[in-house]
């Protein structure tokens, strides 16, 4: 067998053309290389590649509520009277202590004058019955004096000194009246509504004024049935209100409360903080609540995520090839979404370009990575 016959039949007609020709026979085989690494560049898809990232990722739920007062009291009247002037009106800061209105004392002091008048009274009859005592005594030690007498009369003191002490319980009443005719705010705040005027008369009772506490402060945050099973006491909770843009509070919830309805499992969560500063009873509150903490979840760029008609996938790289790899898709972060599945969290995938991918397709780079 000659030499000849090994070769294919075209490459040895190259060959001898080339000799003719004058080509060296290597620049026709380098040529048929780089042809040959020209196709296999346009079979291979061209991607650029990221790292799986492991982040801890917070469930957070969110709900638009409103604030309340902690501190609401009802200002009542504490005695009857007729109201002679009132200080404060609808809007005024007060302070604790400070007066709201006052009532026309004038039956309460002749009250008081007569309790006087009877204390006097009782004082100078107790004074004359003990000397009546000390004078029976004396006659009971000579026999001048029966003992029923002497008896009558240390009864008669005991009845008066009872009498005395009435007069001054009773006295301290009135004197109670007088102060309580002065309405006093029991905290600080902002009087929400007045209910009572100059010269209306109130009995013992009658609510004057509502005021408003704004240093501990209410949040209602309303949520659906769904997130009913995963809200417990004591979550985090991160507030903020249009009233005070900027201005946030991080709090935990206080209660949770069923929402009354047929059927209704939902809830509002209760969160009792302190005032900020600019928020008022009312209010918009908006709160995010975070209601679980996922360790080390893997998080992947939103484009290398591939809808596929039997769900989602992503392309690991391994070498010069991708491999197909399933996922179910969690939570949406800032740096990603949150993924599950056939991924152990420390791969290499395909970002852009990963749409035009299959199973076990080549790549090339479109830079070092």
């Amino acid at each position: 067998m000659s030499m000849l016959s090994v070769f294919p039949k075209r490459l040895v007609t190259a060959i001898l053309s080339g000799l003719l020709l004058g080509f060296p026979v290597v620049q026709a085989a380098d040529d048929n290389q780089e042809k040959s690494d020209d196709a296999a560049t346009k079979r291979s898809t061209l991607i650029s590649a990221t790292q799986v990232i492991r982040k801890d990722v917070e469930v957070k739920l969110s709900s638009v509520g409103r604030l309340q007062s902690i501190l609401s009291p009802t200002v009542a009247t504490e005695v009857s009277g007729r109201v002679l002037s009132t200080r404060v009106n609808s809007g005024d800061e007060v302070r604790a202590g400070d007066t709201l209105l006052t009532l026309d004392t004038t039956i309460v002091e002749l009250n008081k004058n007569a309790a006087l008048a009877d204390i006097d009274s009782l004082k100078i009859q107790i004074a004359n019955e003990e000397r009546r005592v000390e004078r029976f005594r004396s006659l009971k030690k000579k026999d001048y004096l029966a003992s029923t007498q002497l008896d009558d009369s240390i009864a008669q003191v005991r009845v008066l000194r009872s009498q005395l002490k009435a007069a001054y319980a009773r006295l301290e009443v009135i004197n109670d009246q007088l102060k309580k005719a002065a309405l006093i705010s029991p905290v600080d705040g902002v009087i929400d509504e007045r209910m009572v005027s100059t010269g209306d008369f109130v009995k013992v009772g009658t609510p004057a004024f509502t005021i408003i506490n704004n240093v501990k402060l209410r949040a209602h945050l309303p949520l659906p049935e769904g997130a009913a099973a995963r809200l417990n006491k004591g979550q985090p909770v991160h507030l903020s209100s249009p009233l005070a843009p900027g201005v946030s509070v991080d709090a935990r919830i206080t209660e949770l409360r069923p929402v009354v309805g047929n059927g209704s499992r939902a809830v509002t969560a209760i969160v009792d903080m302190e005032n900020p500063g600019a928020w008022r009873p009312d209010g918009t509150v908006i709160g995010i609540i975070t209601v679980e903490t996922r360790e080390g979840a893997m998080i992947v760029p939103e484009t290398s995520i591939v809808r596929r008609p039997t769900g989602s996938v992503v392309y690991v790289i391994e070498d010069d090839r991708v491999v197909q790899k399933s996922v179910e898709l969690g939570l949406r972060i800032p740096e990603g979404i949150e993924v599950t599945g056939e991924l152990s969290g420390d791969e290499r995938i395909a970002v852009d370009g990963a749409a035009f991918l299959v199973d076990g397709a080549a790549i090339r780079f479109a830079e070092a990575n």
